[in-house]
């Protein structure tokens, strides 16, 4: 009976955080669901609380100290900057409970050698969400269209649709083995839909962070032994989210400028945005440190700031935010390696390419690293359930 009621717990857990972290719901369509939000992370705290024992391990502490450090700097810096245009301090509550619940999720299901099952029902409410809204836009496209809003989509706008498509795979693999014909067979099921998705709602970023997957996917044997490196994924990011500032050469390469022109269907310049780097620096004069705050950055951006993800969150966290999540990106990759599944690590590196030219450094993210890093059995690595 203990046994059954863990479970209760675990799975009531695992789907408060399924729709706090990994779905949106529009508010076009819920206008309460923000409210609604609240009363499930509430609900999550109250379940966590029961187990603060274990959040509080030594093994656990560093990473949620700084994890609340994080918290407390987006906090600050939303604080500072109230008098700002977009300040919303119930948003950065929730972004802040949403990230340390989250951890603590996984970190208690780990503990309690419950990781496949919370897996498996963030994987099922994710399956179940992305049916329901394929379903909507075929059936009702003149209401769940984003001629009508932007949001008219049932998980919100078109980068929310194939985010939480890009959720339905990555944890598909988790709780799949892959080494199983019938598997791989839905897989690639699921990929196909997805970028079919992706065309229809005409979202050229979701379309690419699929083919990045995929790739990541197939080449696993021959890119492991770097990609599993915490040094190569900080690197990387920085370097891609870097290389339109320091080298706009390269938009002058003729192959480069045919894909940006033709492929991408974007201005040469990527819609402008190199003027706004330039002016970046001179916009961030005395906000460097903790940035103008979280729900900041349209302000920002009509004054020139560009879609450009380690900018945006100098923006929203400034650079102690900023080089927070990185260290925490680093932690948990060291603590994965080898032991999470390989999935969250293609998740985080899809993010992490696709941040030169979108937002994508932000909570999508930084949830999705709990998964990287302990994401595991403590005595055993499990191997991926052939359950269907």
């Amino acid at each position: 009976m203990k046994v059954k009621y863990i479970d209760l717990e675990m799975g009531l857990l695992a789907v408060v955080i399924a729709f706090t972290a990994f779905i949106n719901i529009s508010t076009f369509h819920i206008a309460n669901y923000r409210e609604m939000k609240i009363l499930m992370l509430l609900l999550g705290g109250v379940i966590i609380l029961k187990y603060a024992h274990v959040i509080m391990k030594k093994e656990y502490q560093l990473i949620n100290a700084g994890l609340l450090f994080f918290a407390c700097v987006v906090g600050m810096s939303s604080f500072i900057n109230r008098g700002l245009q977009g300040t919303d301090y119930v948003s950065v509550i929730v972004f802040a409970f949403t990230i340390l619940e989250t951890f603590s999720f996984v970190e208690i299901i780990r503990e309690n050698e419950k990781v496949y099952m919370g897996c498996k029902i963030i994987y099922i409410c994710c399956l179940v969400t992305c049916i329901l809204s394929d379903l909507l836009m075929i059936v009702f496209p003149s209401r769940f269209s984003f001629l009508l809003h932007n949001d008219a989509y049932l998980v919100g706008n078109k980068f929310n649709v194939c985010y939480t498509h890009l959720y339905l795979l990555l944890f598909f693999c988790a709780t799949h083995n892959l080494n199983r014909k019938r598997n791989r067979i839905v897989l690639v099921m699921l990929l196909v839909e997805s970028i079919v998705v992706a065309l229809s709602v005409n979202c050229t970023t979701g379309m690419i962070s699929f083919f990045i997957f995929a790739l990541l996917i197939v080449t696993k044997d021959r890119i492991y032994s770097i990609v599993e490196k915490p040094t190569f994924f900080v690197l990387l990011t920085i370097g891609l989210d870097l290389l339109l500032v320091v080298n706009s050469a390269v938009l002058s390469i003729p192959v480069i400028s045919n894909f940006i022109t033709n492929t991408l269907g974007k201005d040469i310049t990527l819609t402008g945005r190199m003027g706004a780097y330039a002016r970046f620096f001179l916009m961030m004069s005395g906000h460097y440190l903790l940035g103008y705050g979280l729900d900041h950055n349209y302000w920002v951006c009509l004054k020139g700031l560009t879609s450009n993800s380690i900018f945006d969150s100098i923006v929203s966290y400034g650079l102690i935010g900023t080089i927070l999540v990185f260290l925490v990106s680093c932690e948990m990759i060291k603590k994965g390696r080898k032991k999470s599944d390989y999935a969250f690590l293609c998740g985080i590196y899809v993010f992490g390419m696709l941040s030169m030219v979108e937002v994508t450094l932000n909570l999508k993210f930084i949830i999705l690293l709990a998964f990287v890093g302990l994401a595991w059995e403590k005595e055993k690595v499990q191997d991926n359930n052939d359950e269907w």
